[in-house]
């Protein structure tokens, strides 16, 4: 029986389509802090108030601000970084979308113009019948939406993946992976076009390479088999191949092949055991070592768990092939108070010249009877000699009906630690926001970077002068891009960079209704 092997692993899937939601189940996109709003437990707004202090005084105070729906779903969430001299920093508004199953469905990121919210990027979302996440399209606003990345899966009625696409736009190449289903037979192929500079360009898809798999009764894969294909899709030699073999339900031998003179010739291999309690595994790799005809041992991972099936130790060992020996040693370790309310992670490092462990890192956890973190600590020091380098420290409290309440951010743990932020939230009415609003004058510039010559579009809802500039980074002014009468709408310009020598750049455009700078970087 065969089945779909799409080329992507499911976690580089998983994280294609996660897109901007990859933050409590909802777009993080504010520096990937979760959500304000809490899923049963909100009210109509959350808040909170950040200080940062730097040598015993305050230096930024940063809010953040969020609308909630009835049942705890955010609607907007505003941050705003101010310094202590008053001067704003930075500001970004995230508005989400719901449909009627309260799954999200855009999610818009946008930063403060002069007088309103300048939209940046934004990721829309579908769902098919079982509630899976289908369809995630990525885009970005220069002067309209274009896209990103678009990535789809499609899942026959057993719900097996059946097809899926990821779709990813950059400067020179669009890239798609896909695969397709019978009842017998699979393939998956990766296609790549290279385009012109200019995103909209409509392009035509060449065949690069397919994945074919074979699987057990159980599903379980027992032959991958990789080939190219020819630019008109002809299947092409097989390159690779992987076997599988299986003596129990946790046991697994893996071995990758590759063609060389019409034979198959032994790569790689992965074998996997587990002990009869189930308490302890051991994974090995090894490669093919021609000139002794034998497979050499490269890596040793042994894992072991405790009763309860939490991980309690892991030792790497890393094999010298050539020469034979360990040359780099690490075990990581998990402890569990009594009561479960503390837990600590540790990765020790072995030192060779004192034939001991030192201590690489340190992650340790408080929990509150209700299972929340109160205190969370990461300790990171020199493995030789025990010195400290860094560290932070998180102690949290919580409202009775188990919203935050506050928090205190500690650095500095050579010196007892030291208060570096502290957090207060608050829970009520919100205060108006007005939407996000397309801006009336806008500068968009493609490609960036760029080589020879640049695209520039200039946005205005009014007629008047306006004048684009080029400057460098101190402000010098190097060329001109444009200089005239705009009617309302848009215009694009091309602009021969050329003559410019490589390097960072600011492209101002200055008219009636105020100035916009744009990034703009030379490369050759």
């Amino acid at each position: 029986m065969r089945v779909l092997l799409f080329l992507l692993a499911t976690s580089a899937v998983a994280q294609a389509q996660c897109g901007l939601a990859c933050s409590s189940g909802t777009p993080g996109l504010l520096l990937g802090e979760p959500r304000l709003c809490v899923v049963g437990v909100s009210g109509a707004s959350e808040s909170e108030s950040r200080q940062y202090i730097t040598d015993g005084e305050p230096s930024r105070f940063v809010t953040r601000e969020a609308h909630c729906t009835p049942t705890g779903r955010t609607v907007s969430e505003v941050k705003e970084s101010v310094d202590a001299d008053g001067t704003q920093a930075e500001a970004r508004r995230l508005d989400l979308a719901y449909d009627e199953s309260d799954r999200v469905v855009q999610a818009t990121l946008s930063s403060d113009g002069d007088d309103t919210w300048v939209p940046l990027l934004r990721d829309s979302y579908a769902y098919d019948a079982a509630d899976r996440q289908v369809d995630v399209l990525s885009e970005v606003y220069v002067g309209n939406w274009r896209p990103t990345r678009h990535a789809s899966t499609v899942y026959d009625g057993e719900g097996r993946l059946t097809q899926s696409i990821l779709e990813t736009w950059d400067r020179q190449e669009h890239w798609r992976y896909s695969g397709t289903k019978t009842d017998r037979t699979v393939t998956g192929a990766r296609t790549v076009d290279v385009r012109s500079s200019r995103p909209d360009t409509t392009v035509a898809w060449t065949p690069h390479s397919q994945v074919e798999t074979d699987v057990d009764e159980t599903g379980r894969p027992v032959l991958i088999v990789f080939r190219q294909l020819g630019a008109s899709g002809a299947e092409g030699e097989a390159t690779s191949r992987t076997l599988y073999e299986y003596s129990t339900s946790e046991d697994t031998l893996q071995t990758a092949q590759r063609a060389e003179a019409g034979a198959w010739v032994n790569a790689s291999q992965t074998e996997t055991r587990t002990s009869p309690d189930g308490r302890t595994r051991v994974e090995t790799a090894s490669v093919w070592n021609a000139s002794r005809s034998e497979w050499s041992l490269i890596n040793r991972q042994t894992e072991q768990v405790d009763a309860a099936g939490r991980r309690v130790e892991r030792v790497v060992e890393t094999q010298d092939f050539i020469n034979g020996g360990v040359f780099m040693d690490r075990r990581d370790r998990w402890t569990y108070t009594a009561s479960g309310l503390r837990e600590d992670y540790t990765v020790e490092i072995w030192i060779e010249d004192n034939g001991a462990w030192g201590l690489d890192y340190r992650d340790g956890r408080e929990y509150d009877s209700e299972g929340r973190i109160v205190v969370s600590e990461f300790v990171s020091t020199l493995a030789r000699t025990g010195q400290i380098v860094s560290g932070q420290r998180v102690e949290t409290t919580y409202e009775p009906d188990g919203r935050l309440a506050s928090q205190e951010s500690y650095t500095q743990p050579e010196r007892g630690w030291v208060l570096s932020s502290r957090s207060t939230f608050s829970h009520g009415n919100p205060v108006a926001m007005d939407p996000p609003v397309r801006p009336s004058l806008d500068l968009a510039v493609w490609p960036n970077p760029a080589r020879g010559t640049v695209r520039i579009r200039i946005q205005s809802s009014a007629v008047g002068p306006v004048r684009v500039d080029v400057l460098d980074m101190l402000g010098r002014h190097v060329a001109l891009a444009f200089d005239g009468l705009l009617i309302g709408g848009e215009q694009e310009v091309p602009v021969a960079v050329s003559t410019l020598a490589p390097g960072r750049y600011v492209l101002r455009m200055v008219s009636d209704e105020g100035v916009t700078t744009r990034p703009l970087t030379i490369v050759r």
